[in-house]
C-alpha cells in the first residue's frame, strides 16, 4: 500500500494496531485520519505516527478524499456501459 487511511471515532476505543502505524513509519507510507474528534482529544502515538509520516488528520471524509485525489492527481473513473 502506498497510504494507509484510518477512521478515528471518540466511541471507538482503539485505532488499529500500534504496529501498523509503524509499519507505515518504517516504509515512508503516509498515514491520513478521519476524526470526529479535536487533535488534542486524538491518541497522541497515533497523532505522532500521523505527524512523522508526513499524513494529515481530516474532519470528514470529503474533505481526505479531495486532498488525496489532489496530492496524488487522482481521477474518478466511470466503468464503461454495456
Amino acid at each position: 500500500s502506498t497510504i494507509i487511511i484510518l477512521n478515528y471515532h471518540k466511541e471507538v476505543p482503539t485505532w488499529g494496531t500500534p504496529a501498523e502505524a509503524i509499519e507505515a513509519f518504517y516504509l515512508n507510507i503516509p498515514i491520513y485520519a478521519i476524526s470526529d474528534v479535536s487533535k488534542t482529544e486524538m491518541n497522541s502515538s497515533l497523532l505522532w505516527w500521523i505527524n512523522e509520516t508526513d499524513g494529515e488528520v481530516f474532519r470528514s471524509t470529503s474533505e481526505c478524499v479531495k486532498f488525496i485525489k489532489e496530492k496524488y492527481k487522482l481521477q474518478t473513473v466511470q466503468p464503461e456501459k454495456e
